[in-house]
């Protein structure tokens, strides 16, 4: 988890690559990077390594609708896969009624792992 003690750690989103070089020496994998932005101070970061995701993935989901609900300034109580090329999908929706997980694009995502870390 990023945080931020200015009201722009979210909105660091939009530079994701330059924020992940800077804060974590890291880059965007080529199976990409799920995130979550429950409210504008802080961005959720998990680097998929194996079949996992799909647990890490709902349970940041969970608490991102709790932190949505609960936080002040609310931006998103969803989890996203962004790729290297920064384009974003919702991968996990949540709200009130329980989570929706798209399967097609978990499955893809696990197929894209290193073949040691998928199996």
């Amino acid at each position: 988890m990023l945080r931020a003690d200015d009201s722009f750690g979210a909105s660091r989103v939009m530079v994701l690559p330059e924020a992940l070089r800077r804060t974590l020496r890291r880059e965007i994998p080529p199976s990409g990077v799920l995130v979550a932005v429950p409210h504008k101070f802080e961005m959720w970061l998990h680097f998929p390594v194996d079949d996992s995701v799909l647990d890490v993935s709902v349970g940041m989901a969970f608490d991102a609708l709790c932190a949505w609900a609960q936080e002040p300034f609310p931006l998103s109580p969803h989890v996203y896969l962004v790729s290297p090329d920064m384009h974003a999908e919702v991968l996990v929706a949540a709200d009130a009624e329980g989570a929706s997980l798209d399967h097609r694009r978990l499955r893809q995502l696990i197929r894209s792992l290193p073949p040691s870390a998928a199996a």
